[in-house]
């Protein structure tokens, strides 16, 4: 049995159960997916087709700061407390996930595993407006490219925003970012950052505590469309 089985994977109903949990109890708490470009970034160059061996060289070589850290990547997924990775059915990514994992030694038994899309699941199914709505309610900062309109979303829907942070789009700049959240009083953060999420969730969650939830998409989508939109099957 590995952590890409459908068998190990929580479902989002558990997976807010955690999150509830963690809130409540004032522990930290960080939610990392696995998605397309950090798995890319964590296999290992003969894992790859050669389509995804050009994409990785592009990633690591980097174009200036913007090169991806594979350490870094590699110790968030350690350090996280619920991994989202692809589900089936499997396709050459989840193959090279598979072969990061243990090409990293990232073994996941004693974490919290479920879907890549576990941040639209949370979105869709209601989990998430329920976590934002805990009583008392908690003090939300948003950490994104879209951080100020989903930060003015979630206001208008009552939620308790704290701040707001548009984050660099490389890994140059991540203690910097994950400095300016330790400056904000906050008990959850929802985070927007590509790959760079993984690490901005749990060295945060780390140092500052708190729940960080790696929601990628979803925070364009609250920022369009509202707490309790949902979003399309695309």
């Amino acid at each position: 049995m590995t952590p890409l089985d459908a068998e190990c994977q929580a479902p989002p109903s558990s997976v807010a159960r955690v999150i509830v949990r963690a809130l409540r109890d004032g522990r930290p708490l960080s939610l990392v997916r696995l998605g397309r470009t950090a798995t890319i970034a964590l296999a290992g160059e003969g894992d790859l087709p050669p389509d995804l061996r050009r994409a990785r060289d592009v990633l690591l070589t980097g174009r200036g700061a913007a090169a991806l850290e594979q350490g870094r990547l590699a110790a968030a997924v350690r350090a996280a407390d619920i991994v989202g990775c692809p589900e089936p059915p499997y396709d050459e990514y989840a193959v090279a996930l598979r072969a990061a994992l243990w090409l990293r030694e990232l073994r996941l038994s004693r974490r919290i595993v479920s879907g890549s899309a576990i941040n639209v699941q949370l979105y869709r199914e209601g989990h998430l407006e329920r976590i934002l709505r805990e009583e008392p309610l908690p003090h939300v900062l948003v950490v994104g490219e879209a951080a100020a309109a989903m930060a003015a979303a979630l206001l208008t829907a009552g939620v308790r925003v704290t701040g707001a942070i548009a984050p660099a789009p490389d890994f140059a700049a991540l203690d910097r970012d994950i400095e300016a959240m330790g400056r904000a009083a906050y008990d959850i953060a929802l985070v927007s950052a590509g790959p760079a999420a993984l690490p901005l969730c749990t060295e945060a969650a780390a140092r500052n505590g708190g729940i960080h939830l790696d929601l990628g998409c979803v925070v364009d989508a609250v920022a369009a469309h509202g707490l309790r939109h949902g979003m399309d099957a695309s």
